[in-house]
């Protein structure tokens, strides 16, 4: 997406995400004066003190001078299409050069189809890993490219999926004090009128028959040894419940306790890696005790170092001389002996080399 404007657009660009949180992350991405920056970052642009330049849509604060002033206008389709008609007619038709769409299969709903009949010039590019629809409706637009999902997973651009739907076949709900039921079909054709798909998504009823359904699958899961466990706290209605019955972890709770307790059992910091579809966490036991040091007949000096590359992972001649107070070559003899025991493996040659930890399992 962040890429797409470079070789498409003639003039201003505006992206519509489907709800906040998604147009969050995607104004993150394109905030040049952040860190997560995906052009500085990724080294795509390595000069950004020219822009682009991205103002965002998000409520009282935002105005049309920001987005004159900008190459990008980041936005969420409440935000830009509500009936308030706040942000579409201040837009004359000719604003945006290039529209695009995330989830863009929502592209035929009603609010989707006002803003390009607002800027009819506009080139429109969607964007979906979900390019169909629970209503059977086909999705605007002529397909130029696809990236097959089991592809992305051999490459580890994604995790194994698994999707499980949930369906009831009736669902209960309040609108201007008329409580009624409703069958899946006519849910179906409700679910892209913006009152209701909101109204629907922050129901306490519907997160709890979610978290009810979830907690049923994980159980199947486990029982059948096929259990894998992630943290994308998407909706935190949901997420909550699930932690407190200890089916998930909060979000970065886990990482840092286990370094936490590593830590707390002087042992070296877990070391953590992708591979393929794969995240590993790699615990690593203390082998070297006291009484292994001893039993390898190291000096006292010798001990302060192979202390200090437990603590900080890694030790350099220089910082070796500084920790025992030696010269160079006394240093250089100490840490080859070490080497030699088996206690720390030489990484790099010369005065880029350091030392780790030899054997760790």
């Amino acid at each position: 997406m962040a890429l797409l404007p470079f070789g498409i657009a003639q003039g201003r660009v505006l992206v519509i995400a489907p709800n906040l949180e998604i147009r969050r992350g995607i104004s993150t991405a394109f905030d040049i004066a952040g860190r997560d920056c995906f052009w500085a970052s990724t080294r795509v642009l390595t000069d950004v003190s020219h822009g682009p330049y991205t103002a965002v849509l998000d409520g009282r604060d935002a105005n049309i001078h920001d987005c004159e002033n900008s190459h990008i206008v980041v936005t969420n389709i409440q935000q830009l299409a509500s009936r308030a008609d706040r942000w579409l007619p201040a837009f004359t038709e000719d604003f945006f050069d290039l529209i695009m769409v995330d989830e863009g299969h929502h592209n035929v709903a009603r609010s989707w189809e006002r803003v390009f009949e607002r800027f009819p010039n506009a080139k429109v590019v969607s964007l979906t890993a979900t390019p169909f629809r629970g209503d059977g409706r086909e999705i605007a637009g002529e397909v130029v490219y696809a990236y097959p999902f089991r592809t992305a997973m051999v490459r580890g651009y994604i995790k194994q999926i698994t999707a499980v739907n949930v369906a009831p076949q009736e669902i209960s709900f309040t609108y201007r004090g008329d409580s009624r039921r409703h069958t899946l079909d006519e849910v179906l054709q409700l679910r892209d009128e913006e009152w209701f798909s909101r109204g629907i998504a922050l129901a306490p009823e519907c997160n709890r028959s979610i978290v009810d359904a979830s907690i049923q699958w994980l159980q199947h899961l486990r029982q059948t040894g096929t259990f894998h466990q992630t943290s994308v706290p998407r909706n935190r209605l949901i997420c909550e419940p699930l932690y407190l019955t200890h089916y998930i972890e909060r979000a970065g709770t886990g990482t840092l306790d286990m370094i936490r307790l590593c830590a707390e059992a002087g042992l070296p910091e877990p070391e953590y890696r992708s591979e393929g579809e794969r995240f590993v966490t790699a615990i690593w036991r203390d082998w070297l005790t006291e009484d292994a040091l001893k039993k390898l007949d190291v000096t006292d000096r010798q001990r302060e170092g192979v202390l200090y590359v437990k603590k900080f992972g890694k030790i350099t001649n220089s910082e070796y001389q500084d920790l025992v107070g030696v010269a160079r070559k006394t240093a250089a003899r100490d840490l080859d002996k070490l080497v030699e025991k088996g206690v720390l493996e030489r990484i790099g040659t010369k005065r880029g080399a350091h030392y780790v930890l030899a054997g760790r399992n």
